[in-house]
């Protein structure tokens, strides 16, 4: 019994570890087709810029979703209280407006 779930926790991890290769390989190659397009739209960056530009945005845009999305109870304190309203953020608008600076700071290099 011991070794038929080792083969099975063997075999379930090989799935995994190959998963996630899978994902990572194609997520590079969707970056690099990236890079590309922010190099033709901003050709003062380099490679490293446009890499750089794409990771501030893609971790501004995951941080606002996380704030602009809060549990039903949470919406409902943040709604209740006048004061509060700071804390409600529209997620639409803002990430096309969040590449500007980092792009400003990345031309610069």
């Amino acid at each position: 019994m011991t070794c038929s779930r080792t083969l099975r926790s063997t075999s379930s991890a090989t799935f995994r570890w190959t998963r996630i290769r899978e994902f990572k390989l194609a997520t590079h190659a969707e970056v690099e087709a990236i890079i590309e397009v922010v190099r033709e739209m901003l050709p003062i960056l380099n490679e490293d810029g446009a890499l750089d530009l794409i990771s501030a945005t893609t971790a501004l845009a995951g941080s606002l979703w996380q704030i602009a999305t809060p549990g039903p109870e949470v919406a409902s304190l943040y709604r209740s209280d006048p004061r509060l309203a700071l804390a409600v953020v529209d997620f639409e608008p803002r990430p096309g407006s969040y590449p500007h600076s980092p792009a400003r700071g990345s031309a610069r290099r």
